[in-house]
């Protein structure tokens, strides 16, 4: 088992149609060219299949461990025995496809919530036989048109019955039932485009139906959008100028994909390595949001493993979407527009030309990013400006900062690159003064010194083609990971963990991420002990985390 996975692989959000190559997952049959839920259902829940799911399920354990992976199997069987209450799954084809369509949610709590549960049956008789309790068969009666019904135990009122094209539809709403029994449309393939992937070839997947949801929910979705620009703009919400700004921008992009958006799959395989977690979401092509993912290319991001091994995370990406507002390492300090200005003149230039940046962090205190651009002395400027405009009062990754960073120009030249150097003081007491209990101020204070340096240094600059930022306690440090990046020595495709947890993931992308889960979870475990004794929670995290 990579200890990049531990045991879950993290694999890349595809945001449909072109900024990710699928995941490689089950393929979906090509006789199946549609589901046996209606096309209109908000949300489609999908099994694929009860015995082939447990099988792989169990795989996976085994590779965690073949005595946790048993114990785990005898608690799952036990759990799933006392839900049955006596029912007999062998009338259910075990190798076949659940599916749970859900209509309008928002009448899930009502008597009749619409909601049909579609199990793969070869033989309805001997369903009934076993999958029904002794009294359930007793109340059984065939109804007209298809739609048959008997008493639920434990449940005084009906459930429907609708045996159809090799399935067996549950639900208690009689109208579902009934449509479903008819001529109804059914949800296709060919209507969830590339998602199809996403939700057949999981092992287990949701679909959310965001035309329907759009359809349905579209005057609340407006409304709730214009009450929190009404929020924003009156800075209620405890932000200031800049982080309004910021949160203005995610929020309203967030809202925009819902809008645009067709639909919205999340799946998880079960492989021997781990469980590979997959996003996919389909947009309208004549949207905003179709317009802008559609321009987005994938390449195989083969610099990732050129960055040096031993790092707690890796990221590669070539996508051409500013996000550089929304992840900004500084904010001016409020009311401080000119630096406010450098700092959005240095995100518009590093996201020009939607190039490629290649990063890896060790912790706080030491980490790379390479970002080759068109004119990378001049993002190198940009950013030296940046340095030089920053006062007391801004911020870095949300921690104050005391006065002015010390900047020396070109002090350094290494590898072809000229190399500015900034050090900046964080104010960790300022940053903690908000919280008004005064142990957890204390606390907090605590954990931020623990995991992160009073002074940041970091070494940037540009070789012409390339802008590259160095963060690390001294020179020596900086200068062993520039030469490691640029001479490609021990490298992180040479990790046998990178290289393993690489292999699950797309060979083509628009961004990939991996994150060493060990160093990881030690890393905030280390945050944690800092607060566990002003908080329970986290006194109980810390104790498992000490386990």
């Amino acid at each position: 088992m990579s200890r990049f996975a531990l045991p879950l692989l993290f694999a890349v959000v595809g945001l449909m149609p072109a900024v990710a190559a699928p995941v490689p997952a089950g393929p979906v049959p090509k006789q199946l060219a549609e589901l046996p839920v209606a096309a209109d259902s908000m949300v489609v829940v999908h099994l694929n299949g009860i015995d082939r799911t447990r099988e792989r399920l169990g795989k996976m354990l085994a590779g965690v461990d073949a005595d946790f992976a048993k114990s785990t199997a005898k608690l799952l069987d036990e759990k799933l025995a006392e839900a049955l209450d006596g029912r007999d799954l062998k009338a259910i084809d075990g190798t076949g496809r659940i599916f749970v369509a859900v209509g309008d949610v928002a009448q899930l709590n009502g008597p009749d919530g619409p909601v049909a549960v579609c199990l793969p049956v070869a033989d309805y008789k001997a369903f009934r036989e076993k999958f029904l309790t002794a009294p359930e068969r007793k109340s059984f009666s065939a109804g007209r048109n298809g739609v048959d019904e008997f008493e639920a135990a434990g449940d005084d009122r009906a459930t429907f019955l609708v045996n159809k094209d090799g399935y067996v539809t549950l639900t208690q709403n009689k109208p579902l039932a009934e449509y479903y029994a008819g001529k109804f449309d059914k949800l296709t393939v060919k209507a969830l485009g590339r998602t199809s992937d996403a939700l057949l070839g999981a092992d287990v997947s949701v679909y959310l139906n965001l035309e329907q949801v759009n359809g349905t929910y579209g005057d609340q979705l407006k409304q709730g959008r214009q009450l929190i620009n009404l929020l924003l703009a009156q800075g209620g919400m405890g932000f200031d100028k800049q982080q309004l700004e910021v949160a203005k921008e995610m929020l309203q992009g967030l809202f925009q994909m819902v809008e645009d958006g067709r639909g919205l799959v999340i799946g998880v395989e079960l492989r021997p390595e781990g469980a590979a977690l997959r996003i996919d979401a389909r947009f309208a092509p004549d949207t905003d949001t179709g317009k802008m993912v559609a321009a987005e290319k994938v390449t195989a991001l083969a610099a990732l493993g050129d960055l040096p091994k031993g790092m707690m995370s890796y990221a590669a990406t070539k996508w051409k979407l500013n996000l550089n507002k929304l992840f900004q390492e500084f904010v001016a300090a409020p009311d401080e527009e000119k630096s406010a200005e450098a700092i959005e003149a240095l995100g518009k230039l590093l996201a020009e030309g939607g190039t490629d940046t290649v990063a890896a962090n060790a912790d706080l205190r030491t980490a790379l990013a390479f970002k080759t651009l068109a004119d990378a002395d001049k993002a190198s400027a940009a950013m030296l400006k940046v340095m030089k405009g920053l006062t007391g009062g801004a911020s870095y990754s949300n921690v104050l900062i005391k006065g002015r960073p010390d900047v020396t120009e070109a002090a350094e030249k290494h590898k072809g690159f000229t190399l500015h150097r900034a050090e900046v003081k964080m104010d960790f007491e300022a940053t903690a003064e908000k919280i008004p209990n005064e142990a957890q101020r204390e606390a907090a204070i605590a954990s931020m010194k623990r995991l992160a340096p009073e002074k940041l240094v970091q070494w940037f600059g540009s070789d012409g083609k390339r802008f590259v930022a160095v963060t690390a306690p001294d020179w020596a440090t900086a200068k062993a990971l520039l030469d490691g990046a640029v001479d490609k020595k021990a490298t992180a495709s040479g990790d046998a963990a990178f290289a393993a947890t690489r292999k699950q993931l797309p060979a083509e992308a628009g961004t990939i991420t991996l994150f060493d889960a060990v160093k990881g979870l030690s890393f905030v475990g280390e945050y944690l002990k800092g607060l566990g004794g002003q908080s329970p929670a986290c006194r109980s995290i810390c104790r498992r985390s000490a386990r």
